[in-house]
């Protein structure tokens, strides 16, 4: 019969003799501790039922799991996690309930609720767009590989599942009739658990997620849980620096040379003159790059093929983003670059002329003057613009003094004229009032 019947029967005694008292002594406690001891009785024997009904139900899915029953229903392990599955029912449908243990427990994975935002991000965004993951960045990376995101988004459909503390949980609509279902829903349950792995080897997970994960945003997301978090290891962070800077993409590159520390100006500088990178990529590789022309690691001269290549670029929104770092004192300009520079005056507004002007303020050749002048006059630009043009204009005329065919500009008393300079051969231009 076993424990849970003798136990039953041993209560059925216990409620005759209840009873004989009850009706011995009459008082309203006895009736009310035998109507208890009765209502123990009742429930016991239907979980009794019930638990004999889903064994019966349940046998050929839990052979199939490899599971056995014990007191709560089936049981038992798949390597090193253990597994248990039970059957519910509620709002007039029965479902199988699975609950496998032994992931790391700080981390919570669920469907994402409707215009929620999911707190970790794992890059890929055809899984955030299906889940919502919280809690602790570097264990729910390393859990959601791209494996596990795969398998994720394969459950989704039809099947409730989440991880909280250490245990993942999944529903599957129940059908008798039907049990190759339930068991490859199952089987695909058990599939996710194992590619999530254990809360061991956190940082060789991340590594090689960097190294073998196909989605660059979803590599780059480890990284910088990598290169930030004060939890991993130091030959680990130097090692995914060292991966992430040797990687094939360019994403992956651009987010190894932003975090890793030293000399990455290299990097920065190949990623943002390679016309066949993203120029949303190639513009932040370039934005990262440091003013001046100190770096021993990226000379002169390959700051001005640099600035050529991006000036050049049929981007106009990273030409502009090369005009600011000319303006910062990025590179010097070749004549090739100059003329794509100039250029960019006939196609872009005011806003992002002062971009240009101010390029050419610092890197511009008297060569760039005359195109300069239609914008140092009244009424074809904003007065902002027009001062920007003229101060453009003086800065190159400073580092050109006392060369033949320098230009000045001169008072506002001969506005619009040309006027001969004191040097030799050169042309002073004349300021117009605003």
């Amino acid at each position: 019969m076993g424990l849970n019947g003798t136990f039953v029967e041993f209560l059925g005694l216990v409620a005759v003799c209840v009873s004989f008292v009850g009706a011995c002594l009459g008082t309203s406690y006895t009736v009310a501790r035998l109507r208890a001891a009765l209502a123990v009785r009742r429930s016991l024997a239907g979980h009794q039922r019930d638990l004999l009904q889903m064994k019966d139900e349940l046998a050929e899915v839990a052979e199939a799991l490899g599971l056995r029953f014990g007191e709560d229903g089936y049981e038992g392990l798949r390597g090193a996690r253990s597994v248990s599955l039970r059957l519910e029912s509620g709002d007039g449908e029965r479902k199988l309930v699975v609950l496998v243990s032994g992931l790391a427990d700080s981390f919570w994975v669920s469907p994402v609720p409707h215009d929620a935002v999911t707190e970790v991000p794992t890059g890929d965004r055809d899984f955030d767009r299906l889940f919502q993951v919280q809690g602790d960045a570097r264990q729910a990376l390393a859990a959601l590989n791209h494996r596990a995101r795969a398998l994720s988004r394969g459950l989704v459909e039809g099947l409730h599942f989440r991880t909280c503390l250490g245990t993942l949980t999944a529903e599957v609509p129940f059908d008798q009739a039907d049990s190759g279902r339930m068991v490859a829903a199952l089987e695909g349950v058990l599939a996710l658990a194992e590619a999530m792995g254990t809360p061991e080897a956190i940082d060789e997970r991340l590594l090689r997620s960097v190294v073998e994960d196909p989605v660059p945003a979803a590599r780059a997301a480890c990284l910088k849980v990598l290169m930030t978090s004060p939890q991993t290891d130091p030959v680990a962070r130097r090692d995914a620096a060292v991966m992430a800077t040797d990687a094939a993409d360019a994403r992956t590159r651009l987010a190894g040379a932003l975090l890793a520390p030293g000399d990455r100006w290299a990097v920065l500088a190949s990623i943002a003159g390679d016309p066949g990178v993203d120029p949303g990529l190639r513009s932040r590789a370039l934005e990262a790059l440091p003013d001046g022309l100190t770096r021993e690691s990226l000379t002169p001269g390959r700051r001005r093929e640099l600035a050529r290549c991006v000036l050049q670029d049929v981007d106009v929104e990273l030409r502009l983003v090369g005009a600011r770092w000319v303006a910062r004192g990025g590179a010097a300009l070749d004549d090739a670059a100059e003329r794509a520079l100039v250029a960019l005056l006939a196609i872009v507004d005011d806003a992002d002329r002062l971009a240009v002007f101010d390029a050419l303020a610092r890197a511009g050749t008297i060569a760039a003057v005359e195109p300069l002048l239609p914008h140092t006059r009244r009424g074809l630009e904003g007065a902002r613009c027009r001062q920007s043009a003229r101060d453009a204009v003086d800065a190159i005329q400073a580092r050109a003094a006392g060369e033949a065919g320098a230009l000045t500009l001169t008072g506002d008393e001969q506005a619009g004229e040309l006027s001969l300079a004191r040097a030799a051969g050169a042309v002073s231009i004349v300021h117009g009032r605003s």
